[in-house]
């Protein structure tokens, strides 16, 4: 005849009971947990007006896990060399694949997750640098990176530089990968992505994140 709901914090502190009512009849019983999981919405069984109306007859709800059960740790992005050579003739095969930590593939609710965690920001990597990326930065890449953290299964695609343009008459092929250790919130991944720049040296590291690109080689990036 009543409900009553244990309430607690993103971190699973500062518990309260919240009564969403008292009911008439009957008593309160033992209270039911999900362990790792947060209650995200409910409905209610009853009876239409005229037959047994007098109390709930069922309650459902939609669980999941905090942080979509994936975790808090820092992201990392960083462009990796995979090919080098004179302009016109480099090309090489991509792989792009995206596992956990645990080495599974992602669900739909960790997919969802890692890209609202990408969103949040990140952090840049090269061989030189190492900066956090805007917030603009940050939703671009996330947009991007949907697709490569929807690919379990490694695809193969055979990509290449442009056959001209290069001030010193070479290219580096630059791969993005995109990755993130597990942590008491949940599970990490690791994002081998078909994404690539190419730069007039392996000394001209792409310093911008994935989709803010703004000149050829990677140099200057939209805010």
């Amino acid at each position: 005849n009543g409900l009553a709901i244990y309430c607690v914090d993103k971190d699973w502190r500062n518990g309260e009971v919240k009564i969403v009512y008292y009911g008439k009849w009957g008593g309160w019983k033992g209270w039911s947990y999900r362990a790792n999981k947060l209650v995200k919405g409910a409905r209610v069984r009853y009876e239409d007006p005229g037959g047994d109306d007098t109390a709930m007859n069922g309650i459902q709800f939609n669980v999941e896990k905090p942080n979509f059960g994936v975790s808090r740790s820092q992201i990392t992005g960083e462009w990796v060399p995979v090919a080098s050579g004179p302009q016109g003739h480099i090309t090489h095969k991509i792989i792009e694949s995206t596992e956990t930590t645990t080495s599974k593939s992602l669900t739909k609710e960790e997919t969802y997750g890692f890209s609202q965690s990408i969103s949040a920001g990140f952090k840049i990597k090269a061989i030189d640098f190492s900066v956090a990326v805007s917030a603009s930065q940050s939703r671009r890449t996330a947009r991007t990176m949907q697709e490569s953290l929807r690919v379990s299964k490694a695809t193969e695609t055979t990509l290449g530089c442009p056959s001209s343009g290069s001030p010193t008459g070479y290219y580096t092929m630059w791969q993005f990968k995109m990755s993130q250790p597990a942590d008491s919130s949940g599970i990490g991944f690791r994002s081998e992505t078909k994404h690539i720049w190419c730069t007039s040296s392996f000394k001209q590291v792409p310093r911008c994140a994935l989709g803010s690109c703004k000149d050829s080689f990677c140099q200057q990036c939209w805010d």
